[in-house]
């Protein structure tokens, strides 16, 4: 004999049967994260260049606490999920959310 966990229900089952024998649960189906028709979602591919400091336009010499001095290469989306990849000297190219990276202007 043994106890359902979820219903509190027991159920006697052949001890050489499987305990995933009893057949599937039925389980509230996962909501969608698509985005409906007609609607837009996301950002936008690269960012205006009205939304982004000027020190963080492609060109612009930049500093990271860890990856040292890079020229921004390209700026995607909007805060404040900013993409900003840079090509640093020693670390080579990357691409870093400003909001984690915290550029500064070298």
């Amino acid at each position: 004999e043994e106890e359902d966990r979820f219903s509190g229900s027991t159920a006697t089952r052949n001890p050489r049967q499987s305990p995933f024998a009893g057949g599937r649960r039925s389980y509230p189906k996962a909501q969608s994260s698509k985005t409906p028709k007609g609607t837009k979602g996301g950002s936008s591919k690269s960012a205006s260049p009205a939304s982004i400091p000027d020190f963080l336009k492609p060109g612009k010499v930049v500093r990271h606490r860890t990856f040292g001095l890079g020229e921004v290469m390209n700026a995607e989306g909007s805060e404040p999920a900013l993409k900003i990849t840079v090509n640093f000297t020693i670390a080579g190219k990357k691409t870093v959310v400003q909001k984690f990276a915290k550029l500064e202007p070298a």
